[in-house]
């Protein structure tokens, strides 16, 4: 990891694209300075509402927000889905 920090590739779906201003495809990818960071860490850095977060997953496993992401990880976010 080094100097750099977490650099991570992010997937942003359904209503949380419209969330996050000039990525309309949703797809990114974000470095930070921290050495570690939780999905909760990385939902705040992106400036997303955290109880907006319906379904986290890294490299393909649904994980919570206080998960461990690590540098070259691939993240996933889904919105809460209301019944009705």
């Amino acid at each position: 990891m080094g100097l750099l920090g977490v650099k991570v590739r992010v997937a942003l779906h359904g209503g949380l694209k419209l969330m996050i201003e000039g990525d309309s495809d949703g797809q990114f990818a974000v470095t930070t300075e921290l050495e570690e960071m939780t999905v909760a860490d990385l939902v705040r850095n992106i400036g997303l509402p955290l109880e907006e977060i319906g379904i986290s997953v890294v490299n393909g496993e649904v994980v919570r927000l206080h998960a461990t992401i690590r540098d070259g990880d691939s993240v996933a976010f889904y919105p809460i889905l209301v019944n009705g």
